[in-house]
């Protein structure tokens, strides 16, 4: 049995670039020293970014090229990562400007209207209350009914001869988003994707949005996977090694000769050939629901709880234990 381990983070609901970044680090089970020693970028810029600290980045030139550097990583859609930064450290540099300018009364014939910076003041804080009020409603207003939950893929119940589906959908940006249990990664627009291993039956996709009420929306799909089992593969390689999941839904990412080719949640039942020249990295959000074969030799779990575990290598002078 191989086995690793480290403490798991519970991913919340992100609004700014920062909190989208560490949200999908955590979801990766990734610390902040590895991430900036992959991206060849340092550490204390990453923490600055998903700190909002944008008072500590460098130019901007280089804190684009970064921070798409960063998304790629984390395999989500650097342009709107960009775009979210774009955003942030423009509201940041308006709320820095002096706003108040000068308002001269104009002459008249007849009765004079004086704006004074004491009547603009009032003003001003007037149309703040009435604009939280309105914000606060529109929220409360959103939250105290189910979220919006559309699936573009599936779109509908499928037979397919393919085993891995790739699932799209939309929902309210503050939603959480699960798929059998899973949680996944929401953009700001409320966009999610995941790819999926199936099992050669009727698999039950069941895609899940909660609110920060408890409020719920789910979708259900059934995908008939019709497709012979597949037990080995390009056998010129010297490291084979098939991965499956026996219970729950389960995240796994895979790295072979160094190069990511699969990240993605297992459903129960299903199965993967992975083969590599030279080695094979797993990492999986639960261990001990990850069976490995090695060349054709059971290895066992990936670890003995039910926990995340990362970067588990696998190269060609790996011996599985005797049976």
């Amino acid at each position: 049995m191989v086995h690793a381990g480290f403490e798991t983070r519970r991913i919340g609901t992100a609004h700014t670039v920062g909190e989208v970044l560490r949200e999908a680090r955590l979801q990766r089970a990734y610390r902040i020293e590895d991430v900036a020693g992959r991206i060849l970028a340092r550490k204390e810029t990453l923490l600055a970014l998903e700190r909002d600290q944008f008072e500590k980045l460098p130019p901007q030139v280089y804190t684009l090229g970064i921070l798409r550097k960063y998304a790629d990583f984390l395999h989500i859609d650097p342009e709107a990562v960009i775009e979210l930064y774009k955003r942030d450290a423009g509201i940041l540099k308006r709320l820095k400007k002096d706003p108040a300018p000068r308002i001269l009364p104009t002459p008249s014939k007849r009765q004079r209207l004086y704006i004074t910076p004491s009547a603009l003041k009032y003003t001003f804080i007037i149309l703040a209350v009435i604009a939280g009020a309105l914000y606060i409603f529109l929220q409360v207003s959103s939250f105290s009914k189910p979220p919006l939950l559309t699936l573009s893929q599936p779109s509908a119940d499928i037979e397919t001869s393919e085993s891995d589906q790739i699932v799209l959908g939309t929902t309210n940006p503050s939603a959480n988003v699960t798929i059998n249990g899973q949680s996944v990664v929401v953009d700001e627009q409320g966009n999610f994707e995941e790819n999926l291993v199936l099992q050669n039956v009727d698999n039950v996709i069941e895609v899940t949005a909660t609110n920060k009420l408890g409020k719920v929306t789910q979708v259900i799909r059934h995908v008939v996977v019709h497709t012979p089992t597949v037990t080995a593969a390009n056998s010129d390689k010297p490291i084979n090694i098939t991965i499956a999941v026996q219970q729950d839904a389960t995240w796994v990412q895979v790295a072979a000769d160094g190069q990511n080719v699969f990240t993605g949640t297992m459903l129960p039942g299903s199965s993967r050939n992975f083969t590599a020249s030279d080695n094979i990295t797993i990492s999986s959000g639960r261990a001990n629901h990850v069976t490995l074969s090695f060349n054709g030799v059971l290895v066992g779990t990936l670890g003995p709880r039910d926990e995340i575990i990362r970067d588990v290598r696998f190269d060609r002078t790996y011996q599985p234990p005797a049976s």
